[in-house]
């Protein structure tokens, strides 16, 4: 039994696949739509070729517990930077922390010989970019999996890449396309994951300009459309489809709502202040998880 639950829970719960637990508070918070709006730390995760719009060197962590079931928890940790070696052109690196963990009850009730373990799930990121003007950036993360347990551990390697674009743009309004495939060759020993695909668009319009510079936009829509193999037992093709918006009343305050056929309905807000970042984001109506809050915090060099 004990092998079992560890198993289930490693396999079935945590890992990156099968099934989906979302990484990001303000990611999280415009419903999962974000692959063509990445271009935070965040896009270490979500779409790598978004590093090489990293304005400045920035950290971002983030913090998931979920409110229906208490003994199961992720964060996220990343940094990101980038540079422009040559006029039209960036190279953006990142580092990015992924650990996710759970406490376990072990032995049988009936003789009173419980006991707690820690069951944990990491991913060590490393991804580089770069980007050609503004029309393509080309990303690529190599992911180092590690599961901890009292019964073992496997350990595993992986790639994601990612692809970034502007459709149209002007000083007004800007319409961009991500694509991310993530999980490709990656596994945990024995144990392979299954790949996931994801292509996004997003629209960003109504500028707020301070001293003749776009320092933020008022709107932001994005969709996205996942294909994941064996998503909650279910082999073959599975499309999950992902929408959200963010509105920026002032260029300190974004408020946030989604919608997807996982999570269901969520929204949050975020707040920006000099060279600090707070953002929050609720999420409910999934059948396996319940409801679920995440708080993610960011600094800007």
């Amino acid at each position: 039994m004990r092998k079992i639950i560890g198993i289930l829970i490693g396999i079935g719960i945590l890992s990156a696949s099968p099934v989906e637990i979302g990484i990001g508070a303000r990611e999280q918070g415009m419903g999962g739509a974000c692959v063509a709006l990445s271009q935070d730390a965040m896009s270490v995760y979500w779409n790598p070729a978004g590093l090489s719009e990293v304005s400045s060197p920035q950290i971002v962590i983030t913090h998931w517990m979920w409110q229906d079931i208490k003994d199961v928890m992720v964060d996220y940790l990343s940094f990101a930077h980038s540079i422009e070696p040559v006029e039209g052109s960036r190279l953006g690196v990142g580092l990015g922390l992924l650990s996710r963990w759970a406490k376990l009850e072990e032995g049988n009730p009936d003789y009173n010989l419980n006991s707690t373990s820690l069951f944990t799930d990491n991913t060590f990121e490393v991804s580089g970019a770069f980007s050609i003007y503004s029309y393509l950036k080309i990303g690529l993360t190599l992911d180092r999996h590690w599961i901890t347990s009292s019964i073992g551990g496997k350990s595993g390697l992986g790639f994601n890449l990612g692809l970034k674009g502007a459709l149209y743009k002007d000083d007004n309004y800007q319409v961009y396309y991500g694509l991310l495939i993530r999980n490709i060759m990656a596994g945990y020993g024995d144990e392979k994951t299954y790949p996931e695909g994801r292509l996004g668009f997003a629209f960003v319009g109504f500028p707020i300009v301070e001293d003749g510079k776009t320092v933020e936009h008022y709107l932001k829509v994005a969709v996205d459309l996942a294909e994941k193999d064996d998503v909650n037992g279910n082999s073959g093709l599975n499309f999950h489809y992902y929408a959200g918006l963010e509105v920026t009343p002032v260029k300190y305050v974004s408020l946030r709502a989604g919608y997807n056929d996982i999570y269901q309905y969520s929204g949050g807000i975020g707040v920006k202040y000099y060279k600090f970042g707070v953002d929050y984001s609720y999420s409910g109506g999934n059948k396996t998880f319940g409801d679920a809050h995440r708080v993610g915090l960011r600094y800007f060099f």
